[in-house]
């Protein structure tokens, strides 16, 4: 019978936030500053981190990697291999948003994001008891695990094509150059380039079972976030100008 091999989480019992603080990851600030947002307005800290520009995002997944006692991987340069994706099927990948990266020896080394997550580590147990295979867990980023299993790629190369065929459009039509803002008019709105990258923000949306999408402009660019089990995650950030077209195709 096969079993999934982690190590123990015993720090698990204290809050992220505070491991952060504890092992000077964070300062006394820092911390402060969060917990006073977070009362205001929920957030997860690691998005918190990420918009605050105080950890980026493979720091935080490894230092999470040592919260949970896990071993860190970063798997944005890698691809599943075909042998190894045979295992697992493609919509349980989507589903629990893990990443099978390597077989050897009869052990099968998934990388995934949250391992608190008892439904997919359920699953992945399945997975060996059907196939015979040790399953060895390993904690990843989440755009990490979207590289890896293509996710990722599909999103950044529409949307950076669009872009391109956007910016190529405003040239023609002398409207403002990607540094300045530019009003949204009936053939920007209903323009091919806007409808590719609304149509893979949601359909992005979709396969991650997100329940909303957030699209928020600051002053110098756009943020799309998915919540997904509650928790908003940062999926693309878009150039300012672009705002007001999206909104007004959506």
């Amino acid at each position: 019978m096969s079993e999934i091999a982690a190590p123990p989480t015993g720090s698990v019992a204290m809050p992220f936030e505070q491991y952060l603080l504890e092992h000077g990851l964070i300062d006394e600030p820092v911390f402060r500053r969060f917990q006073e947002e977070n009362a205001k307005v929920p957030v997860s800290i690691d998005q918190w981190l990420l918009g605050q520009k105080v950890m980026e995002e493979e720091q935080i997944a490894e230092v999470h990697a040592n919260y949970f006692n896990l071993p860190y991987i970063n798997l944005r340069k890698g691809s599943i291999p075909p042998a190894t994706a045979s295992f697992i099927p493609k919509e349980s990948i989507n589903f629990y948003n893990f990443a099978p990266f390597e077989l050897a020896d009869g052990v099968l080394k998934v990388a995934l994001t949250d391992p608190t997550n008892l439904q997919a580590l359920q699953a992945l147990e399945f997975v060996g008891q059907k196939q015979g295979l040790q399953v060895q867990l390993y904690l990843a980023s989440a755009t990490s695990i979207d590289i890896m299993v293509g996710r990722r790629q599909n999103l950044d190369s529409v949307v950076g094509e669009a872009l391109h065929e956007f910016q190529t459009e405003e040239t023609k039509s002398n409207r403002p150059s990607l540094n300045k803002p530019a009003v949204a008019t009936d053939s920007t709105i209903e323009g091919a380039p806007i409808v590719r990258i609304v149509d893979v923000i949601l359909s992005n949306a979709i396969e991650a079972d997100a329940s909303d999408i957030h699209i928020e402009p600051s002053d110098n660019d756009v943020r799309v976030r998915y919540r997904i089990d509650g928790i908003l995650h940062t999926s693309l950030m878009l150039p300012k100008h672009v705002h007001q077209a999206i909104i007004s195709r959506l």
